[in-house]
């Protein structure tokens, strides 16, 4: 009877355990764009996300705000230009805390806002894993800057601004694009160029979208039923920006992105891997100016430097149709992804558990992922030609292996902004 009288109290006692509720703030901020998006955590744990949004134009007169948010089962969404006033990084921000504010139930009588996650897109050699932001982390970013000119220094703008907007004792974490890949080894990471360079300057291979690569890795493993680090597999993002990722034991050891996001697979205006002495001889002899051969090779190469079409689906629809010139820009594509693939499945000594799409062409291109495959059967991967084409679950991890299939084969929707929820809540809680 005491026991039965014992269990019972503690029972009771457990079920009046107040849960902790946290919302977590993320925060992409670009050089014209903010994007956000509000997560309620419970527990630590990251459930859907309540409200999200863009901003974009950020300084110009058509300044707005694109918002999203829940309300019962029912999706909302609002559009709203900026006073002139308003028309700056405070100003979105500012915007943006009031439409979460307004559009997000909250009683819970203490802080809207208990954290908020920044994307922060180089972390150079010392910014290694996600950090609370303090001046060392700040200082560090401004350091990489020289690395990545374009992202750095708008991410450290949205860093600064969200800090000046929230209570100070509002916790911020800075998550690092490069900090996926901080376990490549020396020897994959080294460029053949004299050591100086990379002691003095930092050049090296850093790889990116660390943390795509890094959330697909554990969704595979959910699905797979595996512990996170005892998984093998290759991860293709394939996207305007794109890259695969090699993963042994749950670390990248491998990835086709380098000193910056310009290395590796043909993307939507970036050439990807490219002779060096290619841009030599455009500058001298064709006098371009090296500000003309990086834009060429950043803003006007890639599928639509080949096919002079931006819009990845209407290059899928005429490749279908038999247009030379985007059946050409398919293969050039293609081949350059089943060539990683195929030097990664080396690299893992052909010990693999999945092989995983993802992103938006990886996501929604089903015919480029046939290409991909083609003849792979014979290595352990086999595609099952109707589950890839009639994806019903669009939501979640999408098995398109056929049942003999050694290797697993996922087409899974990346959530960046999830992965940096789950990495902030975990870190403004720890001890």
């Amino acid at each position: 009877m005491l026991i039965f009288l014992y269990l019972q109290k503690k029972k009771n006692t457990n079920w009046k355990k107040k849960r902790m509720l946290q919302r977590i703030l993320v925060l992409n901020a670009g050089s014209s764009s903010l994007k956000y998006a509000l997560y309620t955590a419970l527990d630590k744990q990251i459930q859907a996300v309540s409200a999200s949004g863009i901003i974009e134009q950020i300084g110009q007169p058509n300044q707005k705000i694109k918002h999203k948010f829940q309300v019962g089962d029912t999706k909302e969404k609002i559009n709203l230009p900026f006073s002139e006033k308003d028309l700056n990084y405070n100003g979105a921000l500012k915007s943006c805390l009031n439409l979460l504010r307004e559009t997000v139930p909250h009683d819970d009588g203490g802080h809207f806002i208990h954290g908020v996650g920044h994307r922060v897109v180089h972390g150079g050699e010392t910014l290694s894993r996600p950090e609370i932001v303090n001046t060392s982390v700040i200082e560090a970013i401004k350091k990489a800057s020289s690395l990545a000119p374009l992202h750095n220094p708008a991410n450290l703008q949205g860093i600064e601004t969200a800090m000046e907007s929230l209570p100070t004792d509002c916790k911020h974490v800075a998550v690092f694009d490069t900090a996926f890949h901080s376990t490549l080894a020396p020897h994959v990471y080294h460029y053949a160029i004299p050591m100086e360079y990379y002691h003095n300057h930092g050049i090296r291979k850093y790889g990116f979208h660390g943390t795509s690569h890094e959330y697909i890795l554990e969704e595979s493993a959910k699905f797979l039923n595996k512990r996170v680090d005892t998984m093998n597999m290759i991860s293709c993002h394939l996207g305007a920006g794109a890259s695969v990722c090699c993963i042994k034991n749950g670390k990248s050891i491998d990835v086709s992105m380098g000193l910056t996001p310009m290395e590796g697979l043909v993307m939507a205006t970036r050439s990807g891997d490219i002779d060096p002495s290619a841009i030599f001889h455009m500058m001298r002899e064709l006098g371009m100016s090296k500000d003309e051969v990086e834009e060429l090779i950043i803003k006007k190469s890639g599928w639509y430097g080949l096919s002079g079409e931006i819009d990845a689906r209407e290059i899928e629809r005429r490749a279908d149709n038999g247009e030379d010139q985007f059946e050409l820009t398919q293969k050039i594509m293609v081949h350059r992804i089943r060539k990683y693939i195929g030097a990664y499945m080396i690299n893992l000594c052909g010990k693999m558990d999945a092989l995983v799409f993802t992103a938006g062409l990886g996501e929604n291109w089903p015919s480029l992922r046939e290409l991909c495959l083609h003849n792979m059967e014979r290595f352990g991967m086999e595609l099952d030609k109707e589950k890839n084409k009639n994806m019903i679950l669009p939501d979640r991890c999408n098995d398109v292996s056929t049942f003999f299939s050694q290797i697993r084969i996922f087409v899974i929707p990346t959530d960046e902004e999830k992965q940096i929820a789950r990495q902030t809540v975990q870190l403004i809680n720890q001890d």
